[in-house]
């Protein structure tokens, strides 16, 4: 069953980055008994990858920088670190240049894929990039950025492309 994954969903927590270095900015974790299954493959565009569409406004009301390097890592129990789950987006142009609106547009959704780590050897295997998010498992979405991230304004969102998410 498809999931939506957003910074407004049950399972989401928002959190100020720190400037000048990775830090997070939102985490996703399952409720007990649940998980979540994104797979890196999306049947939308011509490229690979999890379509992330989003807006992000800083403290000051600006825009985000368009240097900004987004990346997804993921925790399991036990691990001393998050591990980089996806190759870090180094540029949020169609964040700033596009509405949510038209990043969906099949002509513009290539432009906000994050493609997972190992997805060519996946795909020349003949297998699905995906990653699986139980219930002890953390998301996490890190930004390096000279500027803060604003939760509080209304049109700072981040969305994950509902049909890259299944819960099971």
């Amino acid at each position: 069953m498809p999931r939506e994954l957003s910074n407004a969903s049950d399972i989401a927590t928002e959190y100020q980055n720190v400037a000048g270095r990775e830090s997070e900015i939102l985490t996703f974790q399952p409720e007990d008994g649940t998980g979540l299954v994104i797979d890196g493959l999306v049947a939308k565009g011509e490229e690979v990858g999890i379509p992330i569409f989003g807006k992000l406004v800083a403290e000051d009301g600006s825009e985000m920088p368009l240097d900004t390097t987004l990346a997804w890592k993921f925790e399991a129990p036990g691990d001393d670190d998050a591990t980089t789950i996806t190759h870090p987006e180094s540029n949020i142009r169609a964040f700033r240049t596009l509405s949510i609106e038209d990043q969906q547009h099949a002509d513009n959704i290539d432009a906000v894929k994050h493609v997972l780590k190992g997805t060519q050897a996946a795909v020349e295997e003949g297998n699905t990039p995906q990653v699986a998010v139980g219930h002890l498992d953390e998301l996490s979405l890190v930004a390096t950025s000279s500027k803060v991230i604003d939760w509080t304004n209304p049109e700072t969102r981040i969305y994950v492309y509902k049909n890259a998410v299944r819960e099971v």
